[in-house]
């Protein structure tokens, strides 16, 4: 099942039961089968993808021609994840 529809279905789902919405959603991915849930992704979320991986370099492609809305951060280890995550939670 495509990871995108997942997530969709589930914001979906979180919104008409509970009226939850999310200002900006984080998801680290590394392989080509992460790519359907970050297009899922809007210009406010963030897009991570492992550096040196597959999905760092399809990416990258995506967003030079305008497929990819949300911020592209690459990373190495979970620390940089972390990183990135406290960052915008501090902006808030």
């Amino acid at each position: 099942m495509c990871k995108g529809v997942v997530i969709r279905n589930y914001i979906s789902r979180r919104k008409i039961d509970k009226n939850v919405s999310y200002d900006k959603m984080f998801f680290a991915g590394d392989y080509l089968n992460d790519i359907c849930l970050c297009l899922e992704l809007r210009d406010c979320d963030f897009a991570m993808a492992r550096k040196d991986f597959p999905l760092e370099k399809d990416l990258e492609n995506r967003k030079e021609k305008g497929q990819l809305k949300a911020n592209l951060i690459s990373w190495k280890t979970g620390f940089d994840v972390l990183k990135v995550v406290e960052k915008q939670l501090d902006t808030v």
